[in-house]
């Protein structure tokens, strides 16, 4: 897949979004890594009402824990207070959740954002 094609960073078909997310031993692009997140969340939010969301990646330590405790703050279920507020409350419930350095500097820096996506767009 190169990257000019349109789903290069994520793919929706029917009830299933693949992400093309890596974690890196930088910080995620903040402005590549937004709009797949963003898109994540919503497909959740969408998908959710109807059936269980199955969320995974590789180990299901970074990545897709990622995704899933950025949904939970989104849904007031965990605090969106602060990224390491919400770590320690997302703790409780994924106790593995072991995020690499791309995907925890990316969340630190950006959890404002992450936070409040669905607030943003409702």
């Amino acid at each position: 897949m190169i990257k000019d094609d349109p789903n290069y960073s994520l793919y929706e078909e029917g009830n299933h979004l693949y992400l093309n997310l890596i974690d890196p031993k930088w910080e995620l692009s903040a402005l590549r890594t937004n709009h797949i997140i963003e898109h994540a969340i919503h497909f959740i939010d969408r998908q959710i009402i109807r059936r269980p969301v199955l969320v995974h990646c590789d180990q299901g330590q970074s990545r897709s824990t990622m995704v899933a405790m950025t949904y939970l703050a989104n849904k007031d279920i965990i605090t969106r207070e602060s990224y390491a507020a919400a770590v320690i409350e997302f703790i409780k419930r994924y106790p593995d959740f072991k995020p690499g350095n791309g995907v925890k500097a990316y969340c630190q820096n950006n959890w404002e954002f992450l936070s409040s996506i669905l607030k943003r767009t409702k």
